[in-house]
């Protein structure tokens, strides 16, 4: 029984991700956040499910084409380095530029569906060298 709440407390950042993402979608569809809002909400989102609650080390400092294809391998299948999760790199930063809401709003959708996301015991480091140790390692810190 113990192990079963375990398992189940460590799946309630994700839970969460996605009733928020399911939230922010909402607000596009209605009106109050514009594509671009949308991307940096999610965006934001996404960066803190991977830092805090997650535990991804590596997510803190990945930006632009690392960050996306950070998101690529959890979501096993491209789309964020290419394809409409482009718009969370630095894209979205540029104006007049064109964001597939419903086409990110899927992708994402399905990252947060896969069962390969990390426990929060598990941290992985920085991306080529930037952090403590080398890239691909794990580290073992508490849980919360």
């Amino acid at each position: 029984m113990v192990v079963a709440v375990s398992a189940y407390r460590r799946g309630a950042p994700v839970r969460r991700a996605r009733a928020l993402h399911h939230e922010i979608y909402a607000g596009f569809e209605a009106g109050t956040l514009s594509p671009a809002e949308y991307a940096h909400a999610s965006n934001a989102l996404l960066k803190r499910l991977f830092i805090h609650g997650l535990g991804v080390h590596g997510a803190r400092r990945a930006s632009d084409a690392d960050w996306l294809e950070m998101l690529d391998r959890y979501a096993e299948a491209p789309g964020f380095a290419e394809g409409p999760g482009m718009a969370l790199g630095n894209l979205r930063f540029r104006s007049h530029q064109t964001i597939d809401v419903p086409a990110l709003h899927a992708l994402i959708s399905r990252l947060l569906q896969q069962r390969n996301l990390p426990a929060r015991a598990k941290r992985e480091t920085a991306p080529h060298g930037a952090g403590a140790g080398e890239a691909g390692q794990t580290e073992t810190v508490g849980q919360q």
